[in-house]
């Protein structure tokens, strides 16, 4: 199965299609679903090395380090699993502190809450690797007992880019001649560890071997090979697209943003239900939401399948009308007024013609420009 990024295709979750795999192709493990023979092999030789060490060391193609780290300041070494030093949503308290009616432990004993998700929002600039998820979570109200639905914002940190390098067939000279050597997954690595993480200042990331198929046009792609996978932090900069080397021809996945890895790796297909695993609150809200969450790692992100998810929460619906004029100097349309009217507990699952108006809870209001003295009075064209 093939899987679309909104960019035109992007990145997949290894556990399932581990497909799309950049700027101009979808790429899958095959088979059914994307996934040939099971989830791609995690490569022996897990653990923190020095790059010299790793490169120097005289061990099997296959026996890349999944883990590289390289001296460098402690404020850049960031990544999947470790909470952002300066994030400005680091967690202050546990979600035992948070008051929902259905805060549950599963079979693992994991403190989890059910979040219905509706939008999504990135900063890419001023929090890298981090996405807002704004929908509703079911909450106990204090006052009836009963269970209400508030507007909830989570923040999800320490989202990685994830970057495949295809091996070339030959091995390129320094005047970008090919010569007679063949290139292997080590020699891919190795070119990746010696120049392109110093030239890109990429102080740490993973790395692994995995299998993948081509399904697209461009010239030079075979329809399955084995691919270098390299993650690194968001933090770190973007690689080039048409980014090259003496033993890689392409990499695919350099422009894929932090929202798309992120609807993509969780499999968000739409508004659902989502399972939050050890939510916490931030020390300070940064939205005008009711609730706010705060989740270190995206794999603390779940779908809850179909026949265990509950209805959809209702929706808070506003319909608004502006009456506009034009400023005689400046020739623009202004805004003299404003009429709104706000629609609660709005059913998504219903028509909205079959929805008893007269019980339907609703508030409306205005607004009109006030002109001061010295302002000109506007009068519609003729």
């Amino acid at each position: 199965d093939i899987a679309m990024d909104m960019d035109g295709f992007g990145d997949l979750a290894d556990d399932d299609f581990d497909g799309a795999m950049g700027d101009d192709c979808t790429m899958g493990d095959g088979g059914t679903n994307g996934t040939a023979n099971g989830a791609s092999p995690t490569l022996p030789g897990a653990g923190t090395k020095k790059p010299t060490a790793s490169v120097e060391a005289k061990v099997k193609d296959e026996d890349i380090p999944t883990e590289n780290m390289k001296d460098g300041p402690e404020n850049d070494l960031s990544f999947a699993g470790m909470a952002t030093a300066e994030s400005s949503y680091s967690a202050a308290t546990d979600s035992s502190d948070i008051n929902f009616a259905d805060v549950t432990h599963d079979v693992d004993g994991v403190r989890c809450l059910r979040f219905y998700w509706i939008d999504l929002y990135e900063e890419a600039r001023e929090k890298p690797g981090s996405v807002h998820v704004f929908g509703k979570v079911p909450r106990v109200d204090k006052k009836s007992g009963r269970t209400t639905f508030a507007s909830c914002c989570m923040h999800v940190n320490n989202i990685e880019r994830k970057m495949y390098f295809l091996p070339r067939s030959k091995k390129l000279d320094d005047k970008g001649q090919e010569t007679d050597e063949d290139v292997t997954i080590r020699d891919v690595y190795q070119e990746f560890n010696d120049i392109i993480s110093n030239k890109y200042k990429i102080m740490r990331y993973l790395s692994k071997k995995v299998t993948k198929n081509y399904c697209f046009d461009i010239p030079g792609i075979p329809a399955s090979s084995d691919y270098l996978e390299i993650k690194y932090a968001f933090s770190y900069p973007a690689l080039p697209s048409d980014l090259q080397g003496k033993t890689f021809s392409h990499v695919f996945g350099t422009s894929t943003s932090c929202l798309e890895r992120f609807v993509l790796e969780q499999k968000l297909k739409g508004p659902c239900w989502l399972q939050i695993d050890e939510p916490k609150k931030p020390h300070a809200n940064s939205s005008w939401c009711k609730v706010e969450l705060l989740v270190d790692k995206p794999d603390e992100v779940k779908l809850v399948q179909d026949h265990l998810a509950p209805p959809p929460p209702p929706v808070v619906v506003m319909s608004m009308r502006m009456k506009t004029m034009i400023n005689p100097k400046s020739r623009s349309h202004e805004i003299m007024a404003i009429c709104c009217r706000t629609h609660y507990n709005i059913p998504l699952t219903k028509p909205v013609k079959t929805i008893d108006k007269v019980k339907l809870d609703m508030s409306s209001f205005s607004a009109n420009v006030k002109k001061g003295s010295d302002d000109p009075v506007y009068e519609p064209p003729a």
